[in-house]
C-alpha cells in the first residue's frame, strides 16, 4: 500500500512517506530521494537512512528523559495561603482564641517558605512564616513546621509558633 494511501484523504508529503517507507524496513525509492541517490549521499561517512534512524533516536530519548523528569519527585511547594501550613496556622489560632474568621482578610494572608530540608525519599520538612492580617489593621505572624510531600503538604501535624514581637531588622 502507497504511504499516501495510508492516512486517508491527507496527502502526506514526500518526506513523511519516505520515512514511513523507512520504518517499515522498505526501501527508498520515491518521494524526495531515489536508492540511488541515497546510496551516493553521505553525511561524514553516515547514509541517510542512519542518519535519520539516529535522528529519531534522539527524539525518543530527549522524549523519555524528559518524562522521566516530570516524574521524578520535586520539592512541594506549600506557600500557598490556601495549604496546609497556612490552613493550620488559621485554625491553631481560631483555637486559642488569638483570631476569628470575622477579623481576618484573607486575600491579604501572605505565606513564605523559610526553609525546606529533604529527609528522606519524596519527605520534606518545611518552615513556613505565616503572616495574617486582621481588618481592624492588627497583623499575625506565626511560624509554623510541617513535613511534606511531592503528593501533599500535609504529611504530618502542622506546629505552630506565635511571633509575639518582633526585635531590631527590618
Amino acid at each position: 500500500m502507497p504511504a499516501s494511501s495510508m492516512s486517508g484523504n491527507r496527502k502526506q508529503t514526500p518526506l513523511i512517506g519516505s520515512i514511513i517507507d523507512l520504518c517499515r524496513g522498505r526501501p527508498l525509492t520515491r518521494g524526495f530521494m531515489s536508492t540511488r541517490s541515497i546510496s551516493t549521499h553521505r553525511l561524514r561517512g553516515v547514509t541517510l537512512p542512519q542518519r535519520v534512524f539516529r535522528v529519531i533516536f534522539v527524539c525518543l530519548l530527549a522524549l523519555v528523559s524528559s518524562l522521566t523528569r516530570v516524574s521524578a519527585a520535586k520539592e512541594p511547594n506549600c506557600s500557598g495561603r490556601e495549604n496546609w501550613p497556612a490552613s493550620m496556622a488559621f485554625v491553631h489560632l481560631k483555637n486559642a482564641s488569638v483570631t476569628d474568621n470575622q477579623k481576618i482578610a484573607f486575600n491579604k494572608t501572605q505565606v513564605k517558605r523559610l526553609a525546606s530540608e529533604k529527609l528522606k525519599q519524596d519527605l520534606y520538612h518545611q518552615i513556613h512564616l505565616v503572616t495574617f492580617h486582621e481588618k481592624g489593621g492588627r497583623t499575625i505572624q506565626v511560624i509554623t513546621a510541617n513535613d511534606a510531600s511531592s503528593d501533599e503538604c500535609s504529611a504530618g501535624p502542622v506546629d505552630v509558633y506565635v511571633v509575639s514581637s518582633h526585635l531590631g531588622g527590618k
